[in-house]
Order: structure tokens, then sequence, then C-alpha cells
């Protein structure tokens, strides 16, 4: 029992540090991977990262009230008509959006739902919501494509 208690203040520390730095690896390889497919200056992703790292030294988790959340999200898609996320999910994972960036990508596009379902013959997304996806979640102009043309989809099936 008296080992245990010092390997637990060795080993806990090391292990939370190395999920911060996978998480802090996958945030670098995607803002790369849009600077090397020309989706973004290197300037943009050079702010990106820091907004980033800022996050990280004030302490904030992007998964904080990640339960909460969750089925609150769960709640809003039913009363669409939607009761099975999974899908949805994995179509957003495919097109690169990282499991870290899911909860905040169904919630915009909740907004762009409702958002379509008002404007019937011209949904557009506001600057608001596209600098949102863009500065806030990370995401580059094709997943912000991919996230309205979903989100259209479901406010033409949603009466």
């Amino acid at each position: 029992m008296k080992n245990i208690i010092p390997i637990l203040f060795i080993f806990l520390p090391i292990t939370l540090f190395s999920q911060n730095s996978l998480e802090t690896a996958a945030v670098r390889d995607r803002i790369e991977t849009a600077v090397d497919q020309g989706l973004i200056t290197r300037e943009q992703a050079d702010k990106r990262y820091a907004k980033y790292k800022e996050k990280l030294r004030r302490g904030h988790d992007l998964n904080q009230n990640k339960p909460e959340k969750n089925t609150e999200l769960v709640a809003h898609f039913k009363k669409l008509g939607i009761n099975n996320l999974n899908r949805i999910k994995k179509d957003l994972m495919n097109n690169g959006i990282s499991e870290n960036q899911l909860d905040a990508v169904l919630g915009g596009m909740i907004r762009l739902i409702h958002g379509a379902k008002a404007k019937k013959n011209n949904p557009q997304i506001s600057m608001r919501m596209k600098t949102y996806f863009q500065d806030k979640i990370g995401l580059n102009p094709k997943q912000i494509e991919y996230v309205m043309a979903i989100s259209a989809r479901i406010a033409q099936r949603v009466k």
C-alpha cells in the first residue's frame, strides 16, 4: 500500500500530460494539413495554433461539459426527428472533423437547421456562423460546406 501512493503521484501526471500532448499533436496535424492543402495561410495557422495554446494555458478543457451538452444535443436533434446521431457523427468524422470538435459542430448545426427552416428559399450561412466554424472550432472551408449541406438536408426533411 505504501508503494502505491508514490507510484500514483509519479504516473498520474505523466498519463495526463500524454493525453494532452496527443490532442495537441492532432490539432497541429490538422492545421498543418490545411496549410499544405492551401486552405489557410501560414499566418492563419499560426493564429489558430496560438489560440489553441492560450486555451490550454487558461485551463479550458474543450470537453468540459461534454456529458450534459451531449444529452442536450440529443434532445435537440430528437425534436428535429433525428433519433440516432451516430450516422451524422460518423459522416462528420469521415470528413475530417475530430471527435473533440463533434459537439461544437452539432451545436452549430442546430442553429443552421433552424435558420434554414426559417429561410426555406435561400438558406445561407451567416458570417457569424462561418467565423464560429472556422475560427472557434477550426474547420476548413470544405468541412464548413459539408456541415452546411447536411444541415440543409435535415432542414428540408423537418416540418
